[in-house]
């Protein structure tokens, strides 16, 4: 019997539909909005309609609630879809303190800061 390979994945992943706006750096021509398929603290699937390329570094813009979690990641995979869209693997590079408590609110890994005064 052969033993289930253990995850490669270092956080967990959870379904996630936020709008999001993928913008490659240095190439203002590849900018796409679309929507978040999973997200965790280290990274998130997004489906797209045009390829980024493997490797590429990205700016994500997550909008969750009324707020929007900025970060700077890496492409990681893309696998072609159907009716020509992309899903899009990327690893978080940089994310500041604030998102990554939101981030971590989001997928219950957080506790929710007390109130203020």
């Amino acid at each position: 019997m052969d033993t289930p390979r253990p995850s490669r994945r270092h956080f967990p992943r959870i379904p996630s539909e936020h709008l999001v706006l993928v913008n490659k750096v240095g190439d203002a021509e590849a900018e796409q909005l679309a929507r978040t398929r999973n997200m965790s603290r280290g990274g998130c699937l997004v489906r797209v309609r045009e390829r980024f390329g493997n490797g590429s570094v990205v700016q994500v813009l997550v909008k969750i609630g009324d707020q929007v979690v900025d970060s700077l990641g890496r492409v990681v995979y893309e696998i072609s879809r159907r009716r020509g869209e992309v899903d899009v693997g990327i690893e978080f590079l940089y994310l500041n303190e604030a998102d990554q408590r939101r981030l971590a609110m989001l997928i219950g890994e957080g506790k929710a800061a007390p109130e203020p005064d």
